[in-house]
């Protein structure tokens, strides 16, 4: 019923839509593995990076829901509690083998549900006086936290849009060129790729690999290897509200 509201499908994950949508994909147009990227030891120390944050941030806010359901517990017979170890345990089976491209929402979706029923549980437990404060505080933060991301998300749909105008502002730039993204995976989470299949007279926007090598046998298999290539530049950081006036495409060697 959960997957049912989200992705309006029983059977149809989250992580199964993000990564249709978002990719990065194969020549036949399925989402790629996060980690076989041609970094392997790398990925492993980004990922210990993100999972020191997460330890003591985001679990932290979960043993709080936690903290909740066990105070529901004698109402519920323990049900949300079960529920909270069965749900990962249940997505396990999904993500593997290939783990495949499932760094959008990450644990978003389940977290807020876990502190939802978390918060609501211990404000029953307070008193009336807490609980309506409680209450209008979240109401005004959430209202304060949704204005201030209106400029963000402006921000973040001009960086997606950075290689296209690019593009356009390239004179003579040909109608089958293939524009190389940079490497950087921070970069990646902005600057979406294209989608197979490719049309053989549009504009083709890939991530560029780090490594020539393996870079080189990805295009060649998947059949990009003859055409022109470009390589965009961003002329500031990429980062949300970053200049994008410098941003420019060069012909790649």
């Amino acid at each position: 019923l959960y997957q049912k509201l989200q992705t309006g499908s029983f059977f149809l994950s989250p992580y199964e839509l993000y990564a249709e949508r978002f990719g990065p994909w194969d020549q036949d147009g399925m989402p790629l593995d996060v980690y076989g990227q041609g970094e392997f030891l790398l990925g492993l120390a980004r990922q210990a990076g993100r999972w020191s944050v997460t330890l003591f941030g985001t679990l932290g806010a979960i043993g709080l829901g936690l903290a909740g359901l066990l105070r529901l517990r004698q109402k519920d017979g323990g049900f949300a509690l079960l529920f909270t170890f069965f749900l990962p345990v249940a997505y396990a089976f999904h993500w593997y083998p290939g783990h495949a491209g499932y760094l959008g929402p990450l644990y978003a979706y389940e977290t807020l549900g876990v502190l939802t029923v978390g918060a609501v549980a211990m404000l029953t437990q307070v008193s009336d006086r807490w609980a309506r404060g409680l209450v209008a505080a979240a109401l005004v933060s959430g209202l304060v936290l949704f204005v201030h991301r209106l400029d963000q998300a402006r921000d973040v749909a001009h960086l997606r849009a950075a290689p296209l105008q690019a593009a356009e502002s390239t004179l003579g730039l040909p109608a089958n060129a293939l524009i190389l993204l940079p490497p950087d995976p921070g970069a990646g989470k902005w600057l979406l790729p294209s989608r197979p299949p490719f049309a053989e007279d549009a504009w083709v926007f890939l991530r560029a690999l780090p490594s020539p090598g393996v870079n080189e046998t990805v295009l060649q298999a998947m059949k990009l290897g003859e055409r022109p290539r470009y390589r965009f530049q961003p002329g500031d950081a990429l980062i949300p509200g970053a200049d994008r006036s410098r941003d420019r495409l060069i012909p790649d060697s």
